[in-house]
């Protein structure tokens, strides 16, 4: 659910090793699908995109889509979605995360060519090359590539500004703009809470209503530092043999937040 990460910490006696990354769970966790994405505040794009991917494996050429969000809003779940949609279907379809890639990496493959294959493509997070000429021209490549043969192409970026915002090249600016824009909005109350919910039913670790709803009270809002303290808590809870309760989720947070909340909570 998050691609940042907390600093560890101590409190009182007792010390947690708090992971930076998730731990390997008892359960994998589920594929991403739409069906399991929550966030009933972007029924409509979703709906949108459902839409687009089915017109996309009877290669109905469509505009590209441009699905903009502030973090934890779902963008990276949706854009895997996408591609899944399109594989249940029984398409060839590919999801690419330009952050994970590496500017390298990234590069070499979207000026690879070869993307009309494909009856889906998710390129998620294309902010990571704005800015850089070499970037933009390996985007700007496999944009006009895809605009060639891809009938379902969709593009993540973070909502910091204006389309087009901090992009040198004219010709990918004019290219996002004449996207069609789906701009998500972030969780409200209800969905953090099933989302958090939900991560622990899919790990086969349920917590009960009164930690949910103390997590909400007392944990950070974004679900990127969600994330972070729901896989710390599975983690001590597998760790300790021990189910999830008020007093670790306590202890947890007061962990990764040390002196800085902990005198609060």
């Amino acid at each position: 659910m998050s691609d940042d990460r907390a600093a560890g910490g101590r409190t009182g006696s007792s010390s947690l090793a708090v992971p930076r990354v998730e731990p390997l769970p008892l359960v994998p966790p589920p594929p991403e699908t739409f069906g399991n994405y929550l966030g009933a505040t972007n029924a409509g794009a979703v709906a949108r995109l459902v839409a687009a991917v089915r017109a996309s494996l009877a290669r109905d050429a469509r505009l590209p889509l441009l699905l903009r969000g502030p973090r934890g809003s779902g963008k990276s779940h949706l854009a895997r979605a996408f591609v899944a949609e399109a594989h249940a279907g029984g398409a060839e379809a590919v999801y690419l995360d330009l952050g994970a890639l590496g500017s390298e990496t990234a590069c070499a493959l979207l000026t690879a060519g070869g993307w009309g294959r494909y009856a889906c493509l998710a390129l998620d997070g294309i902010e990571t090359l704005r800015g850089q000429r070499a970037r933009e021209e390996a985007l700007l490549s496999l944009l006009v590539d895809a605009g060639g043969g891809v009938s379902g192409l969709c593009v993540t970026e973070a909502a910091d500004g204006e389309i087009g915002k901090g992009w040198i090249l004219p010709d990918v600016v004019s290219r996002l703009r004449a996207a069609e824009i789906l701009n998500l909005n972030p969780p409200n109350e209800d969905d953090r809470r099933a989302i958090v919910r939900a991560y622990f039913v899919a790990r086969r670790m349920p917590v009960g209503e009164n930690v949910l709803a103390w997590i909400e009270t007392h944990a950070p809002r974004d679900l990127t530092s969600l994330g972070i303290l729901s896989a710390a808590l599975l983690h001590e809870a597998e760790r300790r043999k021990r189910r999830i309760t008020l007093g670790l989720a306590r202890e947890v947070l007061r962990s990764m937040h040390g002196s800085e909340r902990g005198g609060d909570l």
